[in-house]
């Protein structure tokens, strides 16, 4: 997971040396190529699991709340780099890790490791912090990337946007929201959705 998102880092700097160079076409084609070449077909990781399709869920439940699949996709890769199981130190578990201080209500039922229910809560949490961000002053431009670092950090992402600066100067490697944009373009590019 790291080295996927040191490889994406690489690609982003390099990209934006090649923006500055006012390089259009060599900027598209060298992340098409990057993304092609450097990492395994993220749409192995999300089929290759024979107890569900994680690709057709992730759509499935992105669509219904509104977002695009490899948006949701993307977020899945960051948080728990498509393990079902996944269990942070934190507290955080399952595909979207939902913590159980902020959302004790998520595991009354026991289920927070079904790919269903972590996925539609998740999506539901997410749609519900874009609407708070909103409420909280934040242009709906930004709100996608404000409610994306609140998801992981809660109300510093807003704090943050409020005083000027990037939301995600308080979130995991100061980048959260712009690594699961960063994955959602790759996943876009490498044609999963």
């Amino acid at each position: 997971m790291i080295n996927i998102i040191n490889e994406l880092v690489k690609i982003i700097n390099l990209l934006i040396s090649l923006f500055k160079t006012g390089a259009k076409k060599p900027f598209i084609s060298v992340i098409n190529q990057k993304a092609r070449k450097t990492y395994p077909k993220i749409s192995h990781l999300l089929t290759d699991n024979k107890e569900y399709n994680l690709k057709n869920k992730i759509k499935y439940f992105a669509l219904a709340y509104g977002f695009k699949p490899e948006l949701i996709a993307g977020l899945v890769g960051v948080e728990s780099g498509y393990n079902n199981h996944a269990q942070s130190g934190a507290g955080a578990f399952g595909l979207m890790q939902i913590t159980r201080r902020w959302h004790p209500l998520f595991f009354n039922n026991g289920s927070w490791d079904n790919p269903d229910y972590n996925l539609n809560y998740g999506c539901k949490v997410l749609k519900s912090y874009i609407k708070f961000v909103k409420s909280k002053g934040v242009k709906d431009s930004d709100a996608l990337k404000v409610a994306l670092a609140y998801y992981n950090t809660g109300q510093s992402a807003i704090d943050s946007y409020r005083a000027g600066r990037n939301p995600d100067e308080t979130t995991d490697f100061k980048s959260y929201a712009d690594d699961v944009f960063s994955y959602a373009e790759l996943i876009r590019l490498q044609g999963v959705y």
